[in-house]
């Protein structure tokens, strides 16, 4: 979450509400997971009117869970 992680993770140089609610994969020891980008917590703290993007994310995240049957 946020653009630390996303840097860190794709090396995605861009601005994250450019990249949030788009669907990436990352290979780690031979297996791909998918992950969803968002906003930091903190973020969301400073710029509340940005939590609907973030809600519109988690249900994203939701439905993903779902279609993969991914026990929780």
């Amino acid at each position: 979450m946020g653009s630390t992680a996303m840097e860190a993770i794709t090396g995605l140089n861009e601005k994250i509400s450019n990249e949030r609610g788009k669907w990436k994969e990352i290979i780690l020891k031979n297996i791909t997971y998918p992950f969803l980008i968002t906003f930091n917590p903190s973020y969301l703290i400073r710029f509340p009117e940005n939590k609907k993007f973030s809600w519109e994310d988690l249900k994203k995240i939701r439905k993903k869970i779902i279609s993969l049957k991914i026990q929780i």
